[in-house]
């Protein structure tokens, strides 16, 4: 019996001793991959801001780049920047362009996409990308579609009141104005629209 009993209590004391140790590791082990976890967000968090920050730094770049290549093209064909500038074509844009995103309910979605696609604010979920993404897709085709329906009508009007071909020459030119604004525009709105895109297929992943 008390062979036994000195074996039972060795046993006890074993099995105790390796449970610590098996605690002991665990909590070790949990404590690593916490950390490991953090470091891991952390740079995560590190890189998103610099691809935030190098995302809209490019964009700048690529706005500044635009209005380069417009000047010197007028400049080669010996023509004047102030001749690109007209406020009526301007508005016609506006005034055709933003009903159109409220008639659709995303101009408040027109205006997230601006912070989600080149700013540093994160969308909550993925409906919001989605909104983001589909105000952004409106945009562009609308304002493509009021140019065009402009500059139609006023050439319409143009062909139809002319008395000669000479005399429309001007005329012409500043109608396809409206359409230069609009060009203009989507070249600015496709880089967010790309940017949205890819935050979508990356919202997407993290989910999966």
């Amino acid at each position: 019996m008390g062979i036994k009993q000195t074996l039972t209590c060795f046993a006890r004391q074993l099995i105790v001793t390796n449970a610590d140790a098996l605690r002991e590791t665990l909590i070790a082990t949990d404590a690593d991959a916490l950390c490991e976890t953090a470091c891991i967000k952390r740079e995560g968090r590190r890189i998103e801001a610099d691809g935030f920050q190098n995302g809209g730094n490019m964009y700048l770049l690529s706005i500044v780049c635009v209005i380069i290549i417009t000047v010197v093209n007028v400049w080669m064909v010996g023509g004047s920047f102030f001749q690109l500038f007209d406020v009526i074509s301007f508005l016609f844009l506006f005034l055709m362009f933003i009903p159109l995103l409220i008639a659709g309910g995303l101009f408040k979605d027109f205006n997230n996409a601006f912070r989600l696609g080149i700013g540093k604010r994160k969308a909550g979920n993925l409906m919001e990308l989605k909104r983001a993404k589909e105000a952004m897709s409106l945009a562009i085709k609308s304002i493509i579609a009021d140019a065009g329906f402009c500059v139609v009508l006023q050439e319409i009007i143009l062909f139809s009141n002319a008395e000669s071909f000479e005399a429309l020459r001007p005329s012409i030119g500043i109608s396809f104005i409206t359409f230069f604004y609009a060009l203009g525009m989507v070249l600015f709105l496709l880089p967010i629209q790309a940017r949205l895109n890819v935050k979508m297929q990356e919202f997407i992943s993290e989910k999966e």
